[in-house]
């Protein structure tokens, strides 16, 4: 058994939804794996919109492979290993907890390249209508 203390940040605006959002990816956690205590700060204004709000909680794993799952599903930015002081593992054990984390690092850069393709995308017929109205624009006021 696993023993962690780990902080989750969330920032964005409005308020209202920074809280909300926090409040459900612990209610998210909690369904998946022993979350104790938590303990969430108080919503701070950081920029003209922006608010950030943490929240720091004790969290118990299994074993390593459902510690690096949670960690690749929720991205933590502090994760403290309370429990226990010494650790032996099974080399099997932390072979399969990292073949499970490079699968969902690949998952996770798939996705990430269909967004950037899709973006490009987007950004070309962006430009594209942005053009054409442009050169509308201009054959109208010759017109006139």
């Amino acid at each position: 058994m696993l023993l962690t203390r780990m902080i989750i940040e969330l920032s964005g605006w409005p308020k209202k939804l920074i809280e909300e959002s926090l409040k459900q990816v612990i209610k998210e956690i909690s369904k998946r794996y022993k979350v104790g205590k938590k303990e969430f700060s108080e919503v701070k204004k950081i920029g003209k919109k922006t608010f950030s709000q943490f929240v720091e909680f004790e969290c118990k794993f299994d074993n390593f492979e459902s510690l690096f799952g949670m960690i690749i599903d929720f991205g933590p930015s502090v994760v403290e290993i309370l429990e226990p002081d010494k650790i032996e593992i099974d080399s099997l054990e932390l072979q399969n907890s990292i073949s499970d984390m490079i699968a969902r690092l690949k998952q996770i850069n798939e996705r990430m390249r269909a967004i950037v393709a899709t973006n490009i995308i987007l950004q070309r017929e962006i430009e594209k209508v942005l053009k054409d109205k442009e050169t509308k624009g201009k054959k109208t006021k010759k017109k006139r």
